[in-house]
């Protein structure tokens, strides 16, 4: 059964990418930095909502209410690595722009 899951969450994200890029790549064109990173935000909510109902991966976000709220708050997230899931799920988790600093 998980090989079968893994199968079809890989066809899913294949699905799902080749027709999103190239509307994000041809949309370059045309919208803001600011629209492209929504844009490819909501790509990677698909991939996540793909994983849970596919998966049955369950994301787990504490502390989500000590972010600031105002629009141009910055604040910085201390994550517990644990797979590449966090790199995919975060931006669509997150209502402001990530940006990933590595050590």
């Amino acid at each position: 059964m998980p090989l079968i899951r893994s199968i079809l969450h890989m066809l899913w994200m294949i699905l799902t990418v080749i027709p999103w890029a190239l509307f994000v790549v041809a949309a370059s064109l045309f919208v803001s930095s600011n629209t492209m990173y929504w844009m490819c935000a909501r790509w990677l909510k698909l991939a996540v909502d793909g994983g849970t109902f596919i998966l049955g991966i369950q994301n787990r976000v504490t502390g989500m209410e000590n972010l600031p709220t105002g629009e141009l708050s910055a604040a910085v997230l201390l994550l517990k690595h644990q797979s590449t899931w966090e790199t995919l799920s975060m931006p669509a988790i997150m209502p402001h722009p990530l940006a990933y600093v590595f050590k």
